[in-house]
Protein backbone atom coordinates (compact mmCIF):
# COMPACT_ATOMS: atom_id res chain seq x y z
CA UNK A 1 0.00 0.00 0.00
CA UNK A 2 1.04 3.87 -0.64
CA UNK A 3 2.00 6.17 2.08
CA UNK A 4 -0.98 8.07 1.25
CA UNK A 5 -3.39 5.07 2.11
CA UNK A 6 -1.83 3.58 4.99
CA UNK A 7 -2.21 7.71 6.61
CA UNK A 8 -6.00 7.57 5.66
CA UNK A 9 -6.07 4.36 6.86
CA UNK A 10 -4.38 5.63 10.52
CA UNK A 11 -6.37 8.70 10.95
CA UNK A 12 -9.57 7.07 10.50
CA UNK A 13 -8.26 4.23 12.90
CA UNK A 14 -7.52 7.15 14.89
CA UNK A 15 -11.43 9.01 14.77
CA UNK A 16 -12.84 5.55 15.31
CA UNK A 17 -11.27 5.20 18.29
CA UNK A 18 -12.29 8.59 19.76
CA UNK A 19 -15.60 8.27 18.12
CA UNK A 20 -15.71 4.95 20.32
CA UNK A 21 -13.99 6.25 23.82
CA UNK A 22 -16.93 9.52 23.13
CA UNK A 23 -19.82 6.31 23.24
CA UNK A 24 -18.40 4.44 25.95
CA UNK A 25 -17.99 7.45 28.12
CA UNK A 26 -22.05 9.03 27.75
CA UNK A 27 -23.25 5.46 27.33
CA UNK A 28 -25.62 4.12 30.30
CA UNK A 29 -25.07 1.23 32.20
CA UNK A 30 -25.81 -1.73 31.91
CA UNK A 31 -28.22 -3.89 34.07
CA UNK A 32 -25.13 -5.34 36.17
CA UNK A 33 -22.26 -3.59 35.64
CA UNK A 34 -22.08 -2.70 39.22
CA UNK A 35 -22.95 -6.47 40.43
CA UNK A 36 -19.51 -7.54 38.07
CA UNK A 37 -17.20 -4.94 39.37
CA UNK A 38 -18.41 -6.19 43.17
CA UNK A 39 -17.50 -9.39 42.37
CA UNK A 40 -14.06 -7.34 41.20
CA UNK A 41 -13.12 -5.52 43.75
CA UNK A 42 -14.30 -8.30 46.17
CA UNK A 43 -11.62 -10.78 44.72
CA UNK A 44 -9.16 -8.45 44.31
CA UNK A 45 -9.43 -7.59 48.05
CA UNK A 46 -9.04 -10.99 48.88
CA UNK A 47 -6.20 -11.52 47.07
CA UNK A 48 -4.30 -8.91 47.61
CA UNK A 49 -5.17 -9.12 51.67
CA UNK A 50 -3.65 -13.35 51.17
CA UNK A 51 -6.67 -14.21 51.88
CA UNK A 52 -7.69 -12.44 54.65
CA UNK A 53 -10.56 -10.61 53.61
CA UNK A 54 -13.86 -11.73 53.33
CA UNK A 55 -15.60 -12.87 50.57
CA UNK A 56 -18.87 -11.82 48.77
CA UNK A 57 -21.01 -14.99 49.69
CA UNK A 58 -23.67 -14.20 47.47
CA UNK A 59 -24.08 -17.20 44.95
CA UNK A 60 -23.92 -16.33 41.60
CA UNK A 61 -20.53 -14.51 42.27
CA UNK A 62 -19.34 -17.95 43.49
CA UNK A 63 -19.92 -18.88 40.20
CA UNK A 64 -17.63 -17.01 38.60
CA UNK A 65 -13.91 -17.16 38.39
CA UNK A 66 -13.57 -13.34 38.07
CA UNK A 67 -10.43 -13.01 36.45
CA UNK A 68 -11.10 -10.50 33.23
CA UNK A 69 -13.31 -8.88 36.55
CA UNK A 70 -10.50 -9.19 39.48
CA UNK A 71 -8.18 -7.38 36.41
CA UNK A 72 -10.82 -4.43 35.92
CA UNK A 73 -10.81 -3.79 39.25
CA UNK A 74 -7.23 -3.08 39.68
CA UNK A 75 -7.14 -1.11 36.73
CA UNK A 76 -10.43 1.10 38.03
CA UNK A 77 -8.04 2.29 40.65
CA UNK A 78 -6.75 4.78 38.19
CA UNK A 79 -9.79 6.14 38.35
CA UNK A 80 -11.85 8.95 40.11
CA UNK A 81 -14.84 6.64 41.99
CA UNK A 82 -16.73 9.72 40.53
CA UNK A 83 -15.62 8.36 36.98
CA UNK A 84 -16.21 4.49 37.96
CA UNK A 85 -18.48 3.77 35.90
CA UNK A 86 -17.41 5.39 32.98
CA UNK A 87 -13.74 4.46 33.67
CA UNK A 88 -15.14 0.35 33.67
CA UNK A 89 -16.88 1.11 30.36
CA UNK A 90 -13.20 2.23 28.66
CA UNK A 91 -11.23 -1.13 29.78
CA UNK A 92 -14.03 -2.58 28.08
CA UNK A 93 -13.85 -1.03 25.22
CA UNK A 94 -9.69 -1.28 25.64
CA UNK A 95 -10.13 -5.10 25.58
CA UNK A 96 -12.77 -4.94 23.23
CA UNK A 97 -10.43 -3.20 20.39
CA UNK A 98 -7.79 -5.80 21.00
CA UNK A 99 -10.02 -8.16 19.92
CA UNK A 100 -10.29 -6.60 16.63
CA UNK A 101 -6.39 -6.03 16.90
CA UNK A 102 -6.73 -9.87 17.00
CA UNK A 103 -8.49 -10.22 14.12
CA UNK A 104 -6.29 -8.48 12.14
CA UNK A 105 -3.35 -10.69 13.27
CA UNK A 106 -5.20 -13.17 12.50
CA UNK A 107 -6.43 -12.79 9.05
CA UNK A 108 -2.63 -11.16 8.26
CA UNK A 109 -1.83 -14.89 9.42
CA UNK A 110 -4.18 -17.28 7.72
CA UNK A 111 -5.01 -14.31 4.89
CA UNK A 112 -2.68 -11.45 3.97
CA UNK A 113 -2.18 -7.78 5.13
CA UNK A 114 -4.74 -6.28 2.80
CA UNK A 115 -7.56 -8.61 3.83
CA UNK A 116 -6.46 -8.44 7.47
CA UNK A 117 -7.31 -5.26 7.18
CA UNK A 118 -10.59 -5.12 5.53
CA UNK A 119 -11.42 -7.38 8.49
CA UNK A 120 -10.58 -5.30 11.21
CA UNK A 121 -12.71 -2.38 9.96
CA UNK A 122 -15.85 -4.44 8.55
CA UNK A 123 -15.67 -6.33 12.35
CA UNK A 124 -14.78 -3.23 14.37
CA UNK A 125 -17.72 -1.46 12.57
CA UNK A 126 -19.93 -4.13 12.76
CA UNK A 127 -22.82 -2.02 14.84
CA UNK A 128 -23.98 -5.40 16.95
CA UNK A 129 -20.19 -5.59 18.12
CA UNK A 130 -19.39 -2.19 18.56
CA UNK A 131 -22.35 -2.00 20.87
CA UNK A 132 -21.38 -4.42 23.42
CA UNK A 133 -17.50 -2.91 23.30
CA UNK A 134 -17.96 -0.66 26.38
CA UNK A 135 -20.89 -2.19 28.14
CA UNK A 136 -20.37 -5.72 27.95
CA UNK A 137 -17.99 -7.57 30.26
CA UNK A 138 -18.26 -11.06 29.53
CA UNK A 139 -18.99 -11.68 25.75
CA UNK A 140 -16.50 -9.29 24.43
CA UNK A 141 -14.05 -11.08 26.52
CA UNK A 142 -15.08 -14.52 25.36
CA UNK A 143 -14.03 -12.73 21.65
CA UNK A 144 -10.80 -11.76 22.93
CA UNK A 145 -9.61 -14.96 24.13
CA UNK A 146 -11.25 -16.85 20.98
CA UNK A 147 -9.45 -15.07 18.64
CA UNK A 148 -5.95 -14.39 20.23
CA UNK A 149 -5.81 -18.36 21.46
CA UNK A 150 -7.03 -19.08 17.52
CA UNK A 151 -4.14 -16.92 16.24
CA UNK A 152 -1.50 -18.38 18.55
CA UNK A 153 -2.80 -22.06 17.53
CA UNK A 154 -2.19 -20.72 13.81
CA UNK A 155 1.97 -20.02 15.33
CA UNK A 156 1.84 -22.76 16.85
CA UNK A 157 1.39 -24.73 14.33
CA UNK A 158 4.06 -23.74 11.73
CA UNK A 159 6.14 -25.54 14.06
CA UNK A 160 8.89 -23.63 15.41
CA UNK A 161 10.06 -24.95 18.75
CA UNK A 162 11.92 -21.94 19.61
CA UNK A 163 8.51 -19.81 19.34
CA UNK A 164 6.29 -22.60 21.11
CA UNK A 165 7.23 -22.61 24.59
CA UNK A 166 6.10 -18.85 24.60
CA UNK A 167 2.91 -19.77 22.58
CA UNK A 168 2.06 -22.11 25.12
CA UNK A 169 1.66 -19.65 28.11
CA UNK A 170 -0.11 -17.18 25.79
CA UNK A 171 -2.67 -20.00 24.90
CA UNK A 172 -2.59 -20.78 28.84
CA UNK A 173 -3.30 -17.68 29.97
CA UNK A 174 -5.88 -16.68 27.26
CA UNK A 175 -7.78 -19.85 27.75
CA UNK A 176 -8.13 -19.04 31.66
CA UNK A 177 -9.49 -15.57 30.63
CA UNK A 178 -12.23 -17.30 28.45
CA UNK A 179 -12.98 -20.09 30.98
CA UNK A 180 -13.34 -17.48 33.99
CA UNK A 181 -15.95 -15.72 32.28
CA UNK A 182 -18.26 -18.79 31.42
CA UNK A 183 -17.03 -22.51 30.91
CA UNK A 184 -19.19 -23.03 27.93
CA UNK A 185 -16.07 -20.76 26.63
CA UNK A 186 -14.03 -23.94 25.65
CA UNK A 187 -17.38 -24.77 22.99
CA UNK A 188 -15.89 -21.86 20.93
CA UNK A 189 -12.78 -23.33 20.33
CA UNK A 190 -14.13 -26.57 18.59
CA UNK A 191 -13.27 -25.26 15.35
CA UNK A 192 -9.76 -24.32 15.86
CA UNK A 193 -9.44 -27.64 18.22
CA UNK A 194 -10.69 -29.50 14.69
CA UNK A 195 -8.55 -27.71 12.39
CA UNK A 196 -5.41 -28.37 14.46
CA UNK A 197 -5.80 -32.03 14.54
CA UNK A 198 -6.43 -31.65 10.58
CA UNK A 199 -2.93 -29.79 10.53
CA UNK A 200 -1.40 -32.57 12.90
CA UNK A 201 -2.34 -35.50 10.59
CA UNK A 202 -1.37 -33.68 7.56
CA UNK A 203 2.02 -33.58 9.06
CA UNK A 204 1.89 -36.41 10.86
CA UNK A 205 5.16 -37.62 9.99
CA UNK A 206 7.37 -34.59 10.06
CA UNK A 207 6.19 -33.99 14.47
CA UNK A 208 7.03 -35.11 17.43
CA UNK A 209 3.63 -35.95 18.69
CA UNK A 210 4.63 -36.39 22.69
CA UNK A 211 6.25 -32.79 21.85
CA UNK A 212 2.93 -31.77 21.32
CA UNK A 213 0.73 -33.82 24.21
CA UNK A 214 3.12 -32.49 26.29
CA UNK A 215 2.24 -29.19 25.61
CA UNK A 216 -1.04 -29.63 25.79
CA UNK A 217 -0.84 -30.42 28.78
CA UNK A 218 0.93 -27.74 30.15
CA UNK A 219 -1.97 -25.57 28.40
CA UNK A 220 -4.53 -27.54 30.73
CA UNK A 221 -2.37 -27.68 33.99
CA UNK A 222 -1.44 -23.80 33.71
CA UNK A 223 -4.83 -22.35 32.86
CA UNK A 224 -6.45 -24.79 35.29
CA UNK A 225 -4.10 -23.37 38.33
CA UNK A 226 -4.19 -19.41 36.54
CA UNK A 227 -8.34 -20.10 37.39
CA UNK A 228 -7.86 -21.64 40.80
CA UNK A 229 -6.17 -19.02 41.61
CA UNK A 230 -8.31 -16.33 40.83
CA UNK A 231 -11.52 -18.05 41.64
CA UNK A 232 -11.69 -17.08 45.68
CA UNK A 233 -14.43 -19.31 46.95
CA UNK A 234 -12.92 -22.36 45.96
CA UNK A 235 -10.21 -21.94 48.05
CA UNK A 236 -11.52 -24.01 51.06
CA UNK A 237 -11.43 -26.95 48.89
CA UNK A 238 -9.91 -27.09 45.82
CA UNK A 239 -10.71 -30.24 44.99
CA UNK A 240 -14.88 -30.87 45.50
CA UNK A 241 -15.24 -26.98 45.19
CA UNK A 242 -14.86 -26.34 42.25
CA UNK A 243 -16.76 -29.29 40.59
CA UNK A 244 -19.46 -28.04 43.32
CA UNK A 245 -19.82 -24.79 41.72
CA UNK A 246 -19.61 -26.00 38.45
CA UNK A 247 -22.09 -28.57 38.61
CA UNK A 248 -24.19 -25.54 40.08
CA UNK A 249 -23.85 -23.36 37.50
CA UNK A 250 -25.17 -25.67 34.90
CA UNK A 251 -28.79 -26.06 37.07
CA UNK A 252 -28.54 -22.38 37.30
CA UNK A 253 -31.47 -20.35 35.29
CA UNK A 254 -28.98 -17.82 33.70
CA UNK A 255 -30.67 -14.55 32.23
CA UNK A 256 -33.82 -13.49 31.69
CA UNK A 257 -36.24 -16.19 30.79
CA UNK A 258 -38.10 -15.12 27.77
CA UNK A 259 -37.09 -13.85 24.40
CA UNK A 260 -38.67 -12.29 21.64
CA UNK A 261 -37.12 -12.92 18.52
CA UNK A 262 -38.56 -12.66 14.93
CA UNK A 263 -41.95 -11.77 15.85
CA UNK A 264 -42.27 -14.44 18.48
CA UNK A 265 -41.63 -14.90 22.35
CA UNK A 266 -39.77 -17.71 23.25
CA UNK A 267 -38.93 -19.12 26.93
CA UNK A 268 -34.93 -18.38 26.51
CA UNK A 269 -34.24 -22.18 27.20
CA UNK A 270 -36.55 -23.74 24.57
CA UNK A 271 -35.24 -20.94 21.06
CA UNK A 272 -35.23 -22.47 17.49
CA UNK A 273 -32.23 -23.49 15.92
CA UNK A 274 -32.61 -21.13 13.21
CA UNK A 275 -31.80 -18.44 15.94
CA UNK A 276 -28.11 -17.65 14.90
CA UNK A 277 -28.92 -17.76 11.21
CA UNK A 278 -32.09 -15.68 11.20
CA UNK A 279 -30.37 -12.98 13.57
CA UNK A 280 -27.26 -12.97 11.50
CA UNK A 281 -29.64 -12.69 8.33
CA UNK A 282 -31.65 -9.55 10.23
CA UNK A 283 -28.72 -7.64 12.34
CA UNK A 284 -25.78 -7.71 9.58
CA UNK A 285 -25.43 -4.53 7.64
CA UNK A 286 -26.65 -4.78 3.87
CA UNK A 287 -23.21 -4.50 2.41
CA UNK A 288 -22.04 -7.47 4.12
CA UNK A 289 -24.73 -9.66 3.21
CA UNK A 290 -24.30 -8.27 -0.40
CA UNK A 291 -20.54 -9.37 -0.16
CA UNK A 292 -21.77 -13.04 0.96
CA UNK A 293 -24.21 -13.06 -1.94
CA UNK A 294 -21.05 -12.27 -4.07
CA UNK A 295 -18.97 -14.73 -2.31
CA UNK A 296 -21.02 -17.38 -3.52
CA UNK A 297 -21.98 -16.46 -7.08
CA UNK A 298 -18.00 -15.99 -7.59
CA UNK A 299 -17.11 -18.16 -5.34
CA UNK A 300 -15.09 -20.38 -8.42
CA UNK A 301 -13.39 -17.22 -9.75
CA UNK A 302 -12.76 -15.94 -5.80
CA UNK A 303 -10.74 -19.10 -5.04
CA UNK A 304 -8.49 -19.06 -8.39
CA UNK A 305 -7.39 -15.50 -8.10
CA UNK A 306 -7.12 -15.64 -4.33
CA UNK A 307 -5.07 -18.83 -4.40
CA UNK A 308 -2.71 -17.01 -6.19
CA UNK A 309 -1.20 -14.81 -3.23
CA UNK A 310 -2.64 -17.65 -0.43
CA UNK A 311 -1.72 -21.19 0.58
CA UNK A 312 -4.41 -24.06 1.41
CA UNK A 313 -7.09 -21.12 0.79
CA UNK A 314 -9.87 -23.66 0.75
CA UNK A 315 -8.72 -25.33 4.00
CA UNK A 316 -9.14 -21.99 5.65
CA UNK A 317 -12.55 -21.00 4.29
CA UNK A 318 -13.70 -24.13 5.26
CA UNK A 319 -12.10 -23.40 8.90
CA UNK A 320 -13.88 -20.01 9.00
CA UNK A 321 -17.30 -21.73 8.17
CA UNK A 322 -16.93 -23.95 10.64
CA UNK A 323 -16.58 -20.85 13.03
CA UNK A 324 -20.10 -19.92 11.76
CA UNK A 325 -22.11 -22.74 11.31
CA UNK A 326 -20.70 -25.16 15.14
CA UNK A 327 -22.11 -22.84 16.84
CA UNK A 328 -25.83 -23.11 15.37
CA UNK A 329 -25.17 -26.99 15.38
CA UNK A 330 -24.66 -26.87 18.92
CA UNK A 331 -27.72 -25.25 20.51
CA UNK A 332 -29.43 -28.26 19.44
CA UNK A 333 -27.69 -29.82 22.65
CA UNK A 334 -28.05 -26.60 23.99
CA UNK A 335 -28.72 -26.70 28.04
CA UNK A 336 -28.35 -23.00 28.60
CA UNK A 337 -30.95 -20.01 28.00
CA UNK A 338 -30.19 -18.08 24.75
CA UNK A 339 -31.51 -13.94 24.73
CA UNK A 340 -29.63 -10.58 24.10
CA UNK A 341 -30.16 -11.31 20.18
CA UNK A 342 -26.81 -12.42 19.13
CA UNK A 343 -25.01 -10.84 22.78
CA UNK A 344 -23.86 -14.66 23.48
CA UNK A 345 -22.54 -15.14 20.01
CA UNK A 346 -20.64 -12.08 19.59
CA UNK A 347 -17.66 -14.49 18.67
CA UNK A 348 -18.73 -15.51 15.52
CA UNK A 349 -19.08 -11.66 14.40
CA UNK A 350 -15.19 -11.87 13.40
CA UNK A 351 -15.58 -14.52 11.33
CA UNK A 352 -18.30 -13.99 9.76
CA UNK A 353 -15.83 -10.21 8.69
CA UNK A 354 -13.14 -12.33 7.69
CA UNK A 355 -15.38 -13.42 4.52
CA UNK A 356 -16.65 -10.35 3.77
CA UNK A 357 -12.73 -8.74 3.73
CA UNK A 358 -11.76 -11.72 1.31
CA UNK A 359 -14.33 -10.77 -1.45
CA UNK A 360 -14.07 -7.07 -1.38
CA UNK A 361 -9.90 -8.06 -1.62
CA UNK A 362 -10.94 -9.82 -5.11
CA UNK A 363 -13.29 -7.20 -6.05
CA UNK A 364 -10.92 -4.43 -5.14
CA UNK A 365 -8.01 -6.61 -7.07
CA UNK A 366 -9.79 -6.98 -10.61
CA UNK A 367 -11.98 -4.00 -10.83
CA UNK A 368 -10.70 -3.78 -15.32
CA UNK A 369 -13.32 -6.56 -14.90
CA UNK A 370 -16.84 -4.12 -16.10
CA UNK A 371 -19.21 -6.61 -13.36
CA UNK A 372 -16.56 -6.10 -10.63
CA UNK A 373 -16.33 -2.47 -10.68
CA UNK A 374 -19.86 -2.48 -10.66
CA UNK A 375 -20.72 -4.51 -8.08
CA UNK A 376 -17.92 -2.31 -5.88
CA UNK A 377 -19.52 0.75 -6.67
CA UNK A 378 -22.83 -1.02 -5.53
CA UNK A 379 -21.11 -2.30 -2.38
CA UNK A 380 -19.68 1.01 -1.56
CA UNK A 381 -22.99 2.83 -2.06
CA UNK A 382 -24.63 0.40 0.47
CA UNK A 383 -21.29 0.88 2.76
CA UNK A 384 -21.85 4.38 2.96
CA UNK A 385 -26.29 4.41 3.44
CA UNK A 386 -25.07 1.89 6.32
CA UNK A 387 -22.10 4.36 8.21
CA UNK A 388 -24.65 7.23 7.99
CA UNK A 389 -27.16 4.90 9.81
CA UNK A 390 -24.31 3.56 12.07
CA UNK A 391 -24.05 7.16 13.35
CA UNK A 392 -27.62 7.99 14.08
CA UNK A 393 -27.56 4.84 16.24
CA UNK A 394 -24.93 7.04 18.91
CA UNK A 395 -24.31 5.61 21.32
CA UNK A 396 -26.68 2.37 21.51
CA UNK A 397 -25.56 0.52 17.74
CA UNK A 398 -26.43 -2.94 19.64
CA UNK A 399 -29.80 -2.08 18.68
CA UNK A 400 -29.19 -2.32 14.91
CA UNK A 401 -31.38 -4.09 12.78
CA UNK A 402 -31.23 -4.10 9.09
CA UNK A 403 -33.97 -2.60 6.37
CA UNK A 404 -34.72 -6.34 5.58
CA UNK A 405 -36.13 -6.93 9.01
CA UNK A 406 -38.46 -3.77 7.66
CA UNK A 407 -38.71 -0.20 8.40
CA UNK A 408 -36.41 0.51 11.09
CA UNK A 409 -39.10 2.38 13.65
CA UNK A 410 -41.16 -0.74 13.68
CA UNK A 411 -38.40 -3.03 14.49
CA UNK A 412 -39.69 -3.41 17.95
CA UNK A 413 -42.49 -5.50 16.89
CA UNK A 414 -40.02 -8.10 15.47
CA UNK A 415 -37.14 -8.21 18.04
CA UNK A 416 -35.80 -6.56 21.40
CA UNK A 417 -33.74 -3.80 20.78
CA UNK A 418 -32.70 -2.04 24.10
CA UNK A 419 -32.37 -5.05 25.93
CA UNK A 420 -29.55 -4.00 28.12
CA UNK A 421 -31.43 -0.66 29.01
CA UNK A 422 -28.68 1.35 28.55
CA UNK A 423 -30.83 4.52 27.07
CA UNK A 424 -32.04 4.95 30.95
CA UNK A 425 -29.94 7.54 31.55
CA UNK A 426 -30.97 9.57 28.93
CA UNK A 427 -34.51 9.48 29.12
CA UNK A 428 -34.61 10.19 33.52
CA UNK A 429 -32.09 13.00 32.78
CA UNK A 430 -35.34 14.15 30.55
CA UNK A 431 -37.99 13.96 33.03
CA UNK A 432 -35.82 17.42 34.59
CA UNK A 433 -37.30 19.50 32.25
CA UNK A 434 -40.75 17.52 31.96
CA UNK A 435 -44.02 19.38 32.65
CA UNK A 436 -45.20 15.70 33.97
CA UNK A 437 -42.35 15.80 36.32
CA UNK A 438 -41.58 19.08 37.34
CA UNK A 439 -44.38 19.41 40.09
CA UNK A 440 -42.94 18.32 44.02
CA UNK A 441 -45.82 15.72 43.47
CA UNK A 442 -44.75 12.33 44.20
CA UNK A 443 -44.80 10.56 41.27
CA UNK A 444 -45.32 6.68 41.53
CA UNK A 445 -43.16 4.74 38.95
CA UNK A 446 -43.32 1.46 37.68
CA UNK A 447 -40.96 -0.86 35.69
CA UNK A 448 -41.11 -3.18 32.86
CA UNK A 449 -38.43 -5.03 30.77
CA UNK A 450 -35.60 -2.92 32.53
CA UNK A 451 -34.06 -2.79 35.70
CA UNK A 452 -35.77 -1.47 38.75
CA UNK A 453 -32.03 -0.59 40.50
CA UNK A 454 -30.49 1.15 37.01
CA UNK A 455 -33.55 3.24 37.16
CA UNK A 456 -33.05 4.02 40.53
CA UNK A 457 -29.22 4.67 40.25
CA UNK A 458 -30.24 7.32 37.61
CA UNK A 459 -33.09 8.46 39.35
CA UNK A 460 -30.54 9.46 42.66
CA UNK A 461 -27.33 10.17 40.27
CA UNK A 462 -30.18 13.43 38.94
CA UNK A 463 -31.07 14.68 42.40
CA UNK A 464 -34.67 13.71 41.54
CA UNK A 465 -36.71 13.70 44.94
CA UNK A 466 -40.20 13.03 43.94
CA UNK A 467 -40.16 10.02 41.80
CA UNK A 468 -40.36 6.56 43.83
CA UNK A 469 -40.35 3.03 42.36
CA UNK A 470 -43.27 0.55 43.36
CA UNK A 471 -44.66 -2.24 42.26
CA UNK A 472 -47.92 -3.05 40.26
CA UNK A 473 -49.95 -3.35 43.76
CA UNK A 474 -49.23 0.52 44.47
CA UNK A 475 -51.30 1.69 41.88
CA UNK A 476 -48.18 3.62 39.84
CA UNK A 477 -49.22 6.44 38.08
CA UNK A 478 -46.38 5.96 35.10
CA UNK A 479 -44.47 3.45 33.83
CA UNK A 480 -40.49 3.21 32.22
CA UNK A 481 -40.48 0.29 29.87
CA UNK A 482 -38.41 -1.25 26.79
CA UNK A 483 -40.00 -4.14 24.32
CA UNK A 484 -38.16 -6.65 26.25
CA UNK A 485 -41.09 -9.23 27.77
CA UNK A 486 -42.50 -8.56 31.05
CA UNK A 487 -41.50 -10.90 34.10
CA UNK A 488 -44.76 -11.93 34.37
CA UNK A 489 -45.79 -13.40 30.85
CA UNK A 490 -47.73 -16.27 30.66
CA UNK A 491 -47.44 -18.11 27.63
CA UNK A 492 -51.33 -19.39 28.43
CA UNK A 493 -52.90 -16.44 28.65
CA UNK A 494 -50.78 -13.65 26.95
CA UNK A 495 -50.23 -13.04 22.96
CA UNK A 496 -46.99 -14.06 21.33
CA UNK A 497 -46.04 -10.28 21.16
CA UNK A 498 -46.87 -9.70 24.50
CA UNK A 499 -43.74 -7.22 25.25
CA UNK A 500 -43.84 -4.29 27.11
CA UNK A 501 -44.56 -2.01 25.18
CA UNK A 502 -48.25 -3.80 23.79
CA UNK A 503 -48.71 -4.57 27.55
CA UNK A 504 -49.44 -0.96 29.10
CA UNK A 505 -51.82 1.54 27.52
CA UNK A 506 -51.26 4.67 27.52
CA UNK A 507 -49.51 7.61 26.26
CA UNK A 508 -45.43 8.21 25.57
CA UNK A 509 -44.47 10.88 27.89
CA UNK A 510 -41.05 10.77 27.68
CA UNK A 511 -38.99 8.41 24.69
CA UNK A 512 -35.40 8.12 23.39
CA UNK A 513 -35.05 7.56 20.07
CA UNK A 514 -32.98 6.50 17.37
CA UNK A 515 -33.35 6.82 13.90
CA UNK A 516 -37.01 6.91 14.40
CA UNK A 517 -37.44 3.43 16.50
CA UNK A 518 -38.55 3.79 20.31
CA UNK A 519 -35.60 2.05 22.76
CA UNK A 520 -37.14 3.04 26.34
CA UNK A 521 -40.15 4.97 27.09
CA UNK A 522 -42.08 6.29 30.12
CA UNK A 523 -46.21 5.99 29.59
CA UNK A 524 -49.15 7.74 31.02
CA UNK A 525 -50.92 4.37 32.51
CA UNK A 526 -54.26 4.52 31.43
CA UNK A 527 -57.06 1.84 32.90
Amino acid sequence: MTKRKNKFIFYFLILLIIYGIYCAVIIGKNWDSFFFIGIGKDRLSYLLSLGQNSLNDHFVAKMYPGIYNTLSAFFLNIFPKSFELEGYHLINFTTSFFASVGLYKLTKEILNRECAIFAFFIFFLNPIYFGHMAINDRDTVVVFSNIWITYYVFKYLNFKLNKNKQYVYYISCLLALGLGVRFAFVATLLPIFIYALFILYKNKKKINFRYIVSDFIKVLFISIVIILLFWAPVHINLITEPINLINLSFQHGWGYPFTFFNGIIYESGKIPISYIFISLFFKIPEYILFLYLIFIIFFKDIKIFVSKFIDNFTNKVVFIFLNIFIPSALLIFNPFAIYDGLRLFLFVLPYVSIIAAITIFYLKNNLKNKINKSIFIVNGVLGIYFLIFFIGLTPYHYTYVNSLSGKYSNANNRFENDYWGTSLKELIKKTKKNKYFLSKKIIKLNVCGVSASTVKYYIKENNIENIIIVNENNEPEYVILTNRVPLSYNKNIDNKKHTCFNKYRGENILSVKRNGLILSSIKKIED
